[in-house]
This record gives structure tokens, sequence and C-alpha cells, in this order.
């Protein structure tokens, strides 16, 4: 399923699978900052968090601009997130949970870099999936660094 995200044909199917990618990186990053104990590990994550609430602001605007109707529910792929991020926790600490939601955010950053080569992206739409995919790289690389220190 995730790997298709990115591939819609449509501006409203693109603006709708990336909310529900919003909701599974929030709802991993709620789930890893609750399980986590070490500062600079926290610190990490809350940023991410911070900017994937600030990217759903982003795609609710372009929702309303172009009358696209968003869900606010989890899918099975967001489950079985949070749960690996729990499990990866009770059996490795911070750095496994750590590592599961850098995985997480590896497959949101191929989903925005399929997005990006897509021609349904407008000119209303292409400056947030560029805004947004330069702040996952960024996240991706500082997560990574963060988990093997852990």
């Amino acid at each position: 399923m995730v790997a298709l995200i990115g591939t819609a044909t449509g501006t409203a199917t693109m603006l709708q699978d990336f909310v529900r990618l919003q909701h599974e990186m929030i709802a991993a990053c709620r789930t890893t900052l609750e399980l986590v104990t070490g500062a600079a590990e926290r610190e990490a994550v809350a940023t991410l968090s911070d900017d994937c609430e600030r990217h759903m602001a982003e795609f609710r605007r372009l929702a309303t601009v172009h009358d696209v109707c968003l869900t606010d529910a989890g899918t099975p792929h967001e489950a079985r997130t949070i749960g690996s991020i729990r499990l990866a926790h009770r059996r490795g600490g911070d750095g496994a949970a750590l590592e599961v939601l850098a995985g997480a955010l590896a497959e949101a950053r191929a989903a925005y870099d399929r997005a990006l080569r897509n021609a349904a992206l407008t000119e209303t739409t292409r400056p947030l999936f560029k805004r947004a995919v330069r702040a996952v790289r960024r996240h991706h690389l500082g997560l990574d660094e963060v988990a093997r220190a852990a």
C-alpha cells in the first residue's frame, strides 16, 4: 500500500493519500514519544512530529482549496507501524524504536520522491510536496544518527 502512495493520477487522490501518510507519521511519532526516555531521542522525535503536524495542516488547507474530502481514520498500515514501534521498544529499547520510526520515515521519503515525479501535482500543490520532502530527508538522516547513538 505505501509503495503506491505518490502514484495517483489526480490531485484529490494524491492529497488523500498524503493526509493518510501524515496521520501515520503523527501516530508513529506520538507512540515513540510515549516510549523513548533519552533527551536527544525525544527532541529528534518531537521535531519530526512538529513538522508532520505542520505538513498535515498544509495538506488540509490544500484539500479545502481543491474541494477534496479527507478522512481522519487510521489505516491498517498505521496500526502495523505503531505495533512495530511498541514491539521494537519492548525488545531493544529506545534505539530499536527509533529504527522502526526511521524505517517508516524512509517509506514516507520514497512516497514524496514518487510524488515529485508525478504529473498529477499542480503548481499549487508542488511547493508543499517539495518542502515536505526536504523535511523528511533531513529528519531521516537525523533520526538514523540518533537511533545509532541510543
